[in-house]
């Protein structure tokens, strides 16, 4: 993800890496590259945030070693996240 990242992500982005393990190097170097950038970084991880916790401005994670789990709370939380930006996008009047 590292190439999208150079050539499209801005400083006024906010970067969402999502990990099971919190290792994926792939996600890893997105986020160090978003950070020269300027960047702001969000992570949904799991198995205690792993090397990406501390690479993202923001890490939410799961408290779950098991894959299963992990996946299951990223889905509800991005389901939370989604209505949230939705709503203030959006407000109902």
């Amino acid at each position: 993800f590292e190439r999208q990242v150079d050539a499209f992500v801005g400083s006024k982005d906010i970067l969402f890496g999502i990990s099971t393990s919190g290792n994926s190097a792939n996600i890893i170097n997105a986020l160090k590259i978003a950070k020269k950038k300027g960047v702001q970084t969000m992570s949904l991880l799991g198995c205690g945030g792993g090397r990406i916790a501390k690479e993202s401005d923001f890490p939410i994670i799961c408290a779950s070693q098991d894959t299963p789990r992990v996946q299951e709370m990223h889905i509800l939380i991005i389901h939370i996240l989604c209505s949230v930006i939705e709503n203030k996008l959006f407000p109902s009047n």
